[in-house]
């Protein structure tokens, strides 16, 4: 499922999902910097973590975790063995790009994973 989020200003848009632990994850974001206009991140190279109220768990790169299907779409995933590896409970995955060494949180996505 694709989520189009507009970038207009600095405050990274909340994603709420529930996850099973026993399947495959993974959420498509487009971004748009108005609301027809996609916006280009080639220019950004993404990168996101996952967090619980213990710390960072696991880091995911461009190489490992998220791809760029298009100009202005970003996918996250996480296979079923990452997901199998994870407890029940609340999780912060933090997905952010980085262009000319300035980091921007584009998606903060709360993650309730289940049974």
């Amino acid at each position: 499922m694709n989520q189009p989020m507009t970038q207009q200003d600095l405050t990274a848009p909340i994603d709420r999902v529930k996850v099973s632990r026993s399947e495959q994850f993974a959420r498509a974001y487009q971004v748009f910097s108005d609301e027809t206009t996609e916006q280009d991140l080639t220019d950004y190279r993404f990168s996101a973590e996952l967090s619980n109220n213990q710390g960072m768990l696991l880091a995911l790169s461009e190489t490992s975790g998220i791809s760029r299907p298009a100009l202005n779409s970003v996918v996250v995933t996480l296979n079923t063995i990452r997901m199998g590896e994870l407890a029940t409970g609340a999780y912060t995955l933090l997905l952010y790009g980085v262009r000319d060494d300035e980091r921007e949180i584009f998606v903060q996505l709360l993650m309730q994973v289940e049974p």
